[in-house]
């Protein structure tokens, strides 16, 4: 079914891929230098945090709609401290999903894209520290949501 792989391309779109690291990456370093993060990896209030993300979110959303392929689009983009949020436009109807089948395509999914989500947290101190979480919204070709996967750093072994 062509709207399981939807699932697997909208997180895989946005993560990337590298050797499971238990040092501080250099995304962590690079943070904690600007003063984002704390020495504990959390999350400050400088200025500087909730600026970076708005940074972030309009250099994505500078860029929408983005391909993914087979007319899957990404519309929409949310960074901010330990959440992002992404939307993406399914070129399907979803009155022709059951729920039942939205179901399945949940479940047999969702282990893969933890498994993926937890590769980058197991990467990244700063996603464990602040328990990151990422959603993935899925509309249909009319802008009806059908499908929403949330994920959460502590969910991660």
């Amino acid at each position: 079914m062509r709207f399981r792989k939807y699932v697997t391309l909208g997180i895989l779109s946005m993560m990337s891929i590298s050797l499971f690291a238990q040092d501080p990456s250099n995304l962590d370093l690079e943070l904690q230098q600007e003063g984002i993060l704390d020495k504990d990896f959390h999350y400050t209030d400088s200025p500087k945090t909730p600026e970076l993300y708005r940074e972030t979110t309009a250099m994505i959303n500078h860029s929408i709609p983005i391909d993914v392929g087979d007319g899957v689009q990404m519309i929409q983009a949310l960074q901010m401290p330990g959440i992002a949020t992404y939307i993406y436009r399914v070129p399907i109807s979803s009155e022709h999903l059951s729920q039942e089948q939205i179901y399945m395509i949940k479940k047999e999914y969702f282990p893969q894209l933890k498994s993926t989500f937890c590769f980058a947290v197991h990467k990244h101190i700063h996603y464990r520290a602040n328990n990151r979480r990422e959603k993935f919204i899925y509309l249909d070709e009319n802008g009806k949501m059908y499908m929403e996967i949330d994920i959460q750093a502590s969910n991660c072994d």
